[in-house]
């Protein structure tokens, strides 16, 4: 009766000890696992926001454009007044020449 209670003790530290090396392991398993999984977090985010910086720069660029076409259109339209002015300037100059000639 003492043996099997010592070999019944044995057996329960026997498996007391692969529990906690099972539970060692999985803890391990456990760990790599989340580490794994913030590491392709960590990169996924980082890959969403290079595309995010991407995008916004593409459309900062394309605004940038829009901006120094307007501008250009606005320069275009000015220069044509101010030739139109001198047309007229010249025109009303050539008359008085014309009115002093006579």
């Amino acid at each position: 009766m003492v043996v099997d209670t010592i070999q019944s003790i044995k057996d329960t530290e026997k498996k007391a000890d692969e529990i906690i090396k099972q539970a060692d392991q999985e803890s391990k398993d456990i760990l790599t696992k989340a580490t794994q999984e913030a590491s392709k977090l960590k990169e996924d985010a980082k890959i969403s926001s290079t595309k995010k910086a991407a995008a916004d720069l593409e459309e900062a660029k394309a605004q940038g454009n829009q901006v120094l076409q307007q501008q250009e259109e606005n320069t275009k339209n000015e220069i044509k007044g101010l030739n139109e002015k001198v047309k007229e300037k010249e025109n009303e100059a050539i008359q008085l020449i014309l009115e002093g000639l006579v």
